[in-house]
């Protein structure tokens, strides 16, 4: 199937294709076949089906056919405004922005760079904050490697789940505040290792 990269996040490893049937497809980095890949980048990939029926179907083999550096704008100088151009055009917008938890609206997120670097994304319209981009400490700590797989689908089950009602926000926050001393703990204790893996072993199957 062919589709365009909607959404990538490069720090986090995972992003979305919509496909030529408009339904949107969730990939992460090792789902790819060629490297730096941004948005509007048309592709060719494998779909395959969602390992749940909450989640988005998935992106397999994606291979590059036509790389670009620009946004689709396929409705910019529409000549005649009818029905159906509404509605394909209403369409087009939930296919290729995020809709704001708070204001409701569509946007494209600003992405907030403190001193430290990278943190989080925002919505233009409200100031609500959309998705935070702090490291995965425990699960880092776990699987050795920010960009592994079980580590993405983490960040995934973090993003779309968690983030999405209040007590998940609250979660997240103390993950953060904590996380990096427990993280060094996980590194000098075996045990708790053994104990959290099997845990994060079934997240990651779920959103992986």
């Amino acid at each position: 199937m062919h589709g365009n990269i909607v959404f990538f996040l490069k720090n986090e490893g995972y992003g979305f294709i919509l496909g030529a049937n408009k339904i949107r497809y969730y990939f992460n980095i090792h789902n790819m076949n060629y490297s730096s890949p941004k948005e509007n980048d048309e592709v060719s990939f494998t779909p395959q089906p969602a390992p749940s029926f909450k989640l988005s179907p998935t992106a397999d083999n994606i291979n590059l056919i036509k790389a670009s550096s620009k946004h689709l704008h396929k409705f910019k100088n529409t000549p005649a405004y009818t029905k159906a151009t509404a509605e394909e055009y209403v369409d087009f917008i939930k296919n290729t922005k995020v809709q704001c938890t708070k204001c409701g609206r569509y946007m494209i997120p600003y992405i907030i760079y403190p001193n430290d670097g990278l943190k989080r994304s925002i919505c233009p319209f409200c100031g609500k904050t959309y998705k935070y981009f702090s490291p995965c400490f425990i699960a880092t700590a776990i699987y050795k490697d920010p960009l592994a797989n079980e580590v993405i689908a983490i960040r995934r089950f973090r993003d779309e789940f968690l983030s999405s009602f209040f007590i998940g926000r609250m979660l997240i926050k103390i993950y953060y505040r904590y996380s990096p001393n427990c993280a060094k703990q996980i590194n000098k204790h075996k045990i708790l290792h053994l104990i959290l893996k099997p845990i994060l072993n079934l997240i990651a199957y779920i959103y992986g």
